[in-house]
């Protein structure tokens, strides 16, 4: 796929060298679509995507939570630590580390799980849109569909941008049931 992609931009840079007159005698036809908020568009991924969101907020309320209780420790460390005995003081130390450490591993944890959720929607619906995009740049006669995910351009006329037919053309072909699988446990 890169090497073809790599051809495809490598014949595209050739043809902008080629002197005026004879670019006129290319046809071609080019088209742009943002990959990800294509995917982002269509009904079938939606969903998975909306369950996702849920469980982000669902974490991210669980780490708010052990992020106000490892403060609360550090609260009453700063305001009573003076008055503690040496034991009391080293308890309270010691679950202030341990709070620490389980935040921290808590939020990578669930860092690594979200990104893996979004990551398996991506390869769940990606070859789906990629096959879409294929269609409907042989329907359209598109010579070729660059992936504006992956290159900048000072400027691009927005008329050449074809995220949106291409979600409407993946709409229709894989309409989706409409509501989000279940969650993996976790």
């Amino acid at each position: 796929m890169r090497k073809r992609l790599h051809y495809i931009l490598i014949s595209c840079a050739a043809a902008l060298c080629l002197p005026g007159a004879l670019l006129g005698q290319l046809d071609s036809k080019i088209g742009f679509v943002h990959f990800r908020d294509a995917l982002q568009g269509t009904n079938e991924a939606k969903a998975e995507i909306d369950t996702v969101q849920q469980y982000v907020d669902q974490k991210n309320q669980e780490s708010g939570q052990r992020f106000d209780e490892l403060n609360r420790l550090r609260e009453e460390l700063r305001t009573k630590g003076r008055t503690l005995n040496a034991g009391a003081l080293e308890t309270l130390q010691s679950q202030i580390l341990d709070r620490e450490t389980d935040l921290k591993r808590f939020q990578e944890d669930t860092q690594r799980d979200i990104n893996q959720r979004r990551d398996a929607i991506f390869r769940k619906y990606g070859q789906k849109l990629q096959q879409v995009i294929t269609e409907y740049a042989q329907a359209n006669g598109y010579d070729v569909i660059f992936l504006l995910d992956q290159f900048q351009f000072a400027y691009l006329d927005p008329s050449l941008i074809l995220t949106e037919p291409v979600i409407a053309a993946y709409n229709q072909k894989h309409p989706g049931s409409g509501s989000a699988a279940a969650p993996p446990p976790g």
